[in-house]
Formats: structure tokens, sequence, C-alpha cells
């Protein structure tokens, strides 16, 4: 990743930018209890070095005359001897003070370079130092092309954002200053520069620190800004989207009791319509993470299953026919009346009333023991739903869609359920799937229980909210949804066990392990996994529910019942969307407040996120659709609306982002699906 700066141009807007931000400075204020933290409280500048993933150095720094340099500073520093401490929302442009820079060495013994040290201020946060890479790397920050980066000390601490807004850092603290009512114990302040993470982890700053930069994503997903196709069919309110894991089809359910299924390889033709299973309409669907099955929920108590495979046979056979008698207008549909039947594999039967949530075992954990009551039957099968009867079924979709286990204890209707990978920390051997990972079931007695799908015993029960729990999500709920399968939809593998591995590396990706690491389950770069759960009393609660069952961050600020919740994929950013109009950004590591969006006029019902990270797509009471540029905060705190889309004629339900990016659907109570893209 080494970049050279040969060309002029690129030299000279480099060579610009380091004498422009060479004078700045500032002093951090941070305490620390130790000698090593206080020198690190103290040190105004610390010596670093940016190091890539794979060990490689960033590249080349033009040499700069440190004569002229240290006049320009002295000079700038006597003009703002009577100002207060300087603001790097105003500063330079990448606002870094890069004083001293060090000429690469080459020796025999080392045929690379070293490769440059900078001279930074202490309270250098995440978003500056990502822009220093960025500009390095050719790509200024502010531009399209600019990629986001996280940063790690030793490969241990990482660096997070701050927030966007110096009122939110104030409620923000005060925040840290709330004890819990049970355990008395204060909430951990944020670290977001980096003399306050060396300072808490009492780290000298007498050397050179090592500074690793990874990029948060491979790729960047384009905002979805027109209305690709209006896909009529259903006969009432269109309830629940979503995409395949390879990103090949949708299916939708809706009030008419129906299931339909769009190509998106033939421009969202449809491909079948799926009856026979419900009687009443379809609140949920959900795809297992291979894309083989697809689950379906209504308010019949039933749980339908469908196998694309038979799908796929039948939609051929019945298209050729259908040509062969002269009638290729209608291919489509006839195709589709021919499959639908044959492609019902069987119903689960066993809730008494509605079916509210479905939640597929994760694909890395196939490779668990089967269960003692079914030994032939594979895990990976597994299907988890839970209902307003109170109970969590777990069922054998692939062999008789028998149930395997009937888990009961809420006293009220159960709200949503997911199924964790059994990520619980550092070093924690249960990451590899050895524990089947934690079923987790919200309710509207207003508890959270987690399950163990082993043995199907309660393990512990999280209390902290006042009101319904409406809505759960994992930081690696994306990871655990798309399975094998990558934003260019390859699975990877040939077989069940390296498509098994392949998730796997792509669940501890999630978790922050590095390339290099991905397959070890004790690696101490894995972070554990987050639980977040949306309520009625307002607020939003973090847990790490494999550690505790207490709460560690409790995330306030709307002003009514929030009523989605969602991970971006890399699990460093989490939205919730609620009745009070808004949607807020919040860092998904510590729970600190980011950002507020504000544009819609009325409930919002669904968040998405894009595969980037990046962009996050919200559906309101109001009928429309608004897509954020969440990277792109201003200086109050406030993200700006980066795509306006109108065109439903009433609320929007339900979205979906496609897993590789291309575009994103949305299901209205205008019985239409939309398909959006760039």
């Amino acid at each position: 990743m080494t970049t050279e700066l040969a060309r002029p141009e690129k030299r000279n807007r480099v060579e610009e930018a380091v004498n422009d931000a060479a004078a700045a400075g500032s002093e951090t204020n941070a305490k620390g209890s130790s000698a090593a933290a206080a020198s690190a409280s103290a040190a105004s500048n610390l010596i670093i070095q940016l190091v890539s993933e794979t060990g490689e150095t960033l590249g080349k720094l033009p040499r700069v005359d440190r004569t002229s340099q240290r006049k320009r500073i002295e000079r700038e520093k006597s003009a703002r001897a009577e100002e207060s401490a300087f603001d790097w929302q105003r500063g330079a442009s990448l606002a870094l003070k890069l004083k001293n820079l060090f000429r690469n060495k080459k020796t025999s013994k080392t045929p690379k370079t070293s490769g440059p040290q900078l001279d930074v201020p202490s309270n250098v946060t995440q978003q500056q130092l990502a822009a220093l890479v960025n500009d390095l790397k050719g790509t200024p920050s502010g531009t399209a092309d600019a990629l986001p980066y996280a940063f790690f000390v030793d490969g241990e601490l990482q660096l997070l954002p701050a927030s966007s807004s110096a009122k939110e850092d104030a409620e923000a603290a005060e925040n840290t200053k709330t004890k819990n009512k049970k355990t008395k114990t204060p909430l951990a302040a944020p670290l977001d520069n980096l003399g306050a993470l060396l300072s808490a982890a009492n780290r000298s700053v007498e050397g050179a620190l090592s500074v690793q930069y990874r990029p948060q994503a491979s790729f960047r997903a384009r905002a979805v800004c027109r209305c690709s196709a209006s896909l009529a069919g259903h006969a009432d309110a269109v309830l629940s989207v979503s995409f395949s894991p390879d990103g090949k089809r949708l299916a939708s359910g809706s009030g008419d009791t129906t299931v339909r299924l769009w190509s998106l390889e033939r421009q969202g033709s449809p491909e079948a319509t799926l009856q026979g299973a419900h009687k009443g309409w379809v609140l949920a669907v959900s795809w297992s993470p291979d894309g083989k099955l697809l689950a379906t929920a209504g308010m019949d108590s039933v749980v339908g299953i469908w196998e694309m495979a038979k799908l796929e046979g039948n939609s051929s056979s019945a298209s050729k026919k259908a040509v062969k008698a002269g009638t290729a207008a209608d291919s489509s549909a006839s195709a589709a009346a021919a499959a639908a039947p044959s492609c019902l594999l069987g119903v689960c039967k066993g809730h008494t009333k509605w079916v509210t949530s479905l939640a597929w075992e994760p694909a890395h954990l196939s490779s668990s023991k089967p269960s003692s009551s079914s030994p032939s039957s594979s895990s990976s099968s597994r299907l988890a739903t839970g209902s307003k009867d109170g109970t969590v079924r777990v069922w054998d979709a692939r062999r008789g869609r028998r149930c395997l286990a009937t888990m009961s204890g809420h006293r009220l209707a159960v709200t949503s359920v997911v199924w964790g990978g059994g990520g619980g920390g550092e070093g924690e051997s249960g990451g590899e799937g050895s524990d089947g990972g934690r079923i987790f079931s919200a309710s509207r007695d207003g508890t959270i229980r987690v399950w163990c799908p082993t043995d199907y015993t309660l393990v512990t029960e999280l209390k902290g909210h006042g009101h319904w729990v409406n809505a759960l999500a994992l930081s690696t709920g994306y990871a655990l949804r798309t399975g094998a399968f990558d934003h260019e939809k390859k699975s990877g593998g040939e077989g069940g066990g390296a498509e098994r591995e392949r998730a796997l590396a792509r669940y501890h990706a999630a978790r922050g392990a590095s390339a290099s690491s991905s397959c070890s389950s004790s690696s101490p770069s894995l972070r554990p996994e987050v639980l977040a759960s949306a309520s009625d009393d307002f607020t939003v609660i973090l847990w790490h529910p494999h550690a505790s069952s207490k709460p560690f961050a409790r995330l306030t600020g709307h002003s009514a019942p929030v009523t989605a919740v969602s991970f971006s994929p890399d699990g460093r950013r989490l939205a919730t969307a609620s009745f009070d109009k808004s949607v807020r950004l919040w860092c998904g590591l510590t729970g600190k407040y980011l950002a507020t969006l504000r544009g819609h006029v009325g409930a919002v019902y669904a968040l998405v996120w894009a595969p980037d990270s990046r962009l996050l797509l919200s559906g309101s009471k109001d009928s429309t659709l608004k897509v954020w540029d969440t990277g792109a905060a201003t200086a109050d705190g406030r993200c700006k609306i980066a795509v306006d889309l109108p065109g439903h004629a009433d609320e929007v339900f339900a979205v979906d982002w496609a897993p590789a990016g291309g575009g994103a659907a949305s299901g209205s109570k205008d019985k239409l699906v939309r398909l959006w893209r760039h």
C-alpha cells in the first residue's frame, strides 16, 4: 500500500496541505492516574507512524523546509496568543500539525523503508487521521472517493469517532456520569482522541507509536436516486420486503396472504406468487443465509417454508411450455402459477397466535453438533420464530418442519427474535460456534431473554426497559444475514465446509478481526457482539449479553417510542428511528451520540444501511424515503438529506438494501413494491 507521490500536481497538493496544517496545534487537558497517563496527557504532540493492515507503511512524504516551518509556527502562535483552544472544525484542511518529518532510512537489514514519522497533536481525532490518510492516498477528505478508516494502536486499542457537536459532547459527558440504578456503576467515558486513549490505557508516549489504519469499507455503494420499477400485483398493503443473500431475488409479503418473488436479474419482473401456506396477513419474510430457503410468517400463526431449487426448475419448464404455446408475453405469469404450488416445502404449525419474527441459525454455526432429539438433523436448517402467544419455537426447516423446542417464559407477546453468532469477546471459543450462538427474544413485557440453542434452556434475562421492547439488532447482523456471500455476490465455496469457513471469516471481520486473524476465534482483536434493544420508553439500550446481564449504555434523546434500530454492516454505527419523526446516529461501540437526521414529517417506520456503512435509507408514514449520507454531518450535529425519494402514495412500511449495493426496495400501504437505483 506504499504510495509514491510522483506526479507534480499530487506532490504540490500534499506539500501545500502539510505547510498549511503545520501551523495548527492544540494542548490536551486529558488527566491520567499514572506516570504514563500523565505523560500522555501533558504531551502536546505525539510521534506516530501510520501502518496499513498488511504491515506496509503509508508512503513517502515530500521534504519540508523546517526552518520556514518553525518561523511560520512562531508567527501563528503569537497571532493566536489571546485566543482559546484551537477549533478543529475551522482549522486547516487536514487539521493536523505535521511539524517534524523524518526522512526514511534504508539499511541492509531492512530493505523496506520505515515510513514517515509524524508529529501530531495529542488530541488528534479519528476523523482527522482519516483525512490525513485519504489526502496522502490522493483522495482528499470531503470528496466522493474518500474512504472511512479505523485506527488501532498496537493492534488492540481502537480510536473511536468523535461526536459532531460540542453541545452533544456535553450531553454525552453528562450521560457518562449517570449511574445504573441497580449496579451503581458509572458508564465508561468514550475515548475519541489519541491522547485520551493512551491515558486510559496507561501507555507511554516516549517513543514513536505504531498506528494501524484499516479501511471500513472495501467498496462504495451509490446513493439510490430514482425509481427504476414500480411492481404491482399485491392486492393489499406490502408489509415486508427482503433481498436474498446473493441479491438475485426480492421477496415481498402482503396483507393479501401471498408472497411474491421478483427477479432482479430481469429488472424486477415477477418470478412467482407463493400462495397456499397462509390465510392471513404475511407479517415477515426471511431468507436462509445460503439463499436456498425462504421463511414467511403470518397472522394465521403459521410459518411457511419455500424451497428455491424447486422454483427454478419449475419456472424454466413452465416458461418453455408457455413460449411453445405462443403465449410468450404471459410466460412469466404462467411460470409463476405453475411453480408456486410445488415450491412450498411445508408449513410449521404450533403457535397459537400471530408469528411476528423470524431468525435463521447463522451459516458459520452449521458445524455445531445436531440436537439430541434429531441426530440426523443439520443445525444449519434451524429456524427460530417468535409469536404473540409469548413463546419462541425452534424448527427443523428442512426435514419435516418439526418443532425441536418451545421456549416459554415471556408474559406478553414476543416482538422480535435474533440469532447471534456466539461472539462473547476476546479469546472466546464460542465465537467459532461451539455453543451454537445465542437466541435473543424481546417481548412486550419489557424484558429480553437469552436462550441456548443447544439444549434450549434460558441463559439469562436482560431487564432495563420500562415499556414494550419493539426491536432488536446485533452489531454482526449484516454478516449473519449474508453468510458466505460478499458484495460481489460470491459465496466463495463449492462445498458446505468451504462456505462455512468463509461465513466464519466474514463474521469475525464484522467483529473487527484483521484479515490475517479472521479465522482465529481467540484473536485479541475480536470485539464482543453488541445487542441493541429499542423500546416504547423512548430509549435504546446496548448490551454485551455474552458477558453480562447489565446494560453498558442507555441511549436517550428520542421524544417518542423507538420503532426501529439497525447497526451499520461494520458494526461501528447505530441508527434508531422513532415516532418523533427523526432518526438518530450513535457510536455502535460505546453508544455515544453522533447526529440527528431530521427531514421526515411523519413517524419513521423502517431503517436499512447500505453495505458500505456510509448511506442510510429510511421509510416513513409521510410516504417518502430518504437517503442520508452519514459521513457528512454538519457542525451542529445534523446530517443533510442526500436524496429525497417521493413516489409512494401512502405509508412506507418496509425497506431493504441489496447486499451487493446495487439498489434498494420499499413496500407501502399503496400495495406497490418499488425498486430504487442510482
